[in-house]
């Protein structure tokens, strides 16, 4: 529910790198994250640091670490702490930005552009085609060296792995936490019953035998994974790879038994809960559709006003800009009519 990041926190969900799958519920909170940012992360493994980590939303507080004693000091000392009492502490010991911090290249600005533009694609193959014309076609430098150093990052991982992710992220965007989780569970016990060697190859050659250079996946290339291949052994329930598929109990929420009901589970379990607002709820408000929106349509100001006034979350401000930067353009004054923000459909 709370996830704490200070300047010092570091996450990534390297598991492509070994020849596994992202694991540990990742098939669940990536796809939930903005755009194509989780898809992004768990395909090349990539790291955030810092700051970024909050501004993805894996985590939803950002706090120095010098501040974390008194943090844990305000924590402790609460008497009958609900999870609204608990944000509001977090709250209090947001750190600003510091003048000489610099934004983020991977979760805002045009970076962040380039990854949804390439990230978004419906298949692995259409990903390397449209990172492949980025780095041939963008007039932007920083761009064109980005999707030359994702090409290459991706080159590194097991094509198989990168098969599986991509299908499990996909997968995981419609699914509850427990169904992501029984999901993981029958990729582990694939990997580990011989639907591919990757898992065995990718942790001996890397963790093992610590070796330089790529590891020799089977099949080497993207191009000769077949997905249908990587749903009948990983997905499928008749798949042979997962007959061993250990028994888990699936949880559901039954009113008779006195559980709470799946919309209030969904929301204990929602990763962003405390998070900063999703791109989608900032989109929801500037289109007019948000639950809270009336006729009128936003200029900046006022949407900076109402962000601050629904959401009450330090961060929010630098978040809306950002989102209006990429993804608004300012529809001009004219009679009759004020300046407003337009979203724009892509």
């Amino acid at each position: 529910m709370f996830r704490v990041a200070t300047e010092r926190t570091v996450f990534a969900m390297p598991e492509t790198k070994i020849g596994y799958s992202p694991d540990v519920g990742a098939s669940f909170f990536l796809p939930r994250l903005d755009g194509a940012l989780g898809r992004y992360l768990g395909l090349t493994g990539e790291t955030l640091t810092g700051r970024e980590v909050f501004e993805a939303g894996v985590a939803t507080h950002f706090v120095s670490s010098h501040r974390l004693p008194q943090l844990l000091d305000r924590l402790t000392s609460l008497d009958s702490p609900t999870p609204e009492i608990i944000n509001d502490t977090l709250e209090e010991f947001y750190s600003e930005r510091l003048p000489e911090e610099p934004a983020s290249k991977v979760v805002t600005g045009p970076g962040r552009a380039a990854i949804d533009h390439t990230f978004s694609s419906d298949s692995i193959e259409k990903i390397y085609k449209d990172l492949e014309k980025t780095q041939q076609d963008s007039a932007n430098s920083e761009s064109a060296a980005w999707a030359a150093k994702t090409i290459l990052t991706l080159s590194e991982r097991s094509p198989t792995s990168l098969h599986v992710a991509f299908e499990a992220l996909n997968r995981g965007k419609k699914t509850t936490l427990a169904q992501a989780l029984s999901v993981e569970l029958g990729i582990a016990t694939a990997f580990c019953t011989g639907a591919s060697r990757d898992f065995i190859t990718g942790v001996s050659a890397l963790l093992i035998d610590k070796e330089q250079g790529r590891p020799a996946w089977e099949p080497s290339e993207v191009k000769d994974v077949k997905q249908s291949d990587v749903i009948d052994k990983f997905f499928d329930s008749n798949s042979p790879f997962l007959k061993d598929l250990p028994e888990t109990t699936t949880f559901t929420a039954t009113p008779e038994a006195g559980v709470e009901t799946s919309a209030a589970v969904a929301t204990e379990t929602d990763p962003l809960r405390f998070s900063l607002p999703s791109e989608e709820e900032i989109g929801r408000l500037v289109r007019g559709d948000h639950p809270s929106s009336s006729d009128t349509s936003l200029d900046l100001p006022e949407l900076l006003e109402r962000t601050r006034d629904l959401y009450r979350k330090a961060g929010v401000e630098e978040k809306v800009k950002d989102v209006v930067a990429r993804r608004c353009e300012v529809v001009a004054k004219t009679e009759g009519q004020q300046e407003y923000l337009r979203w724009i459909i892509e």
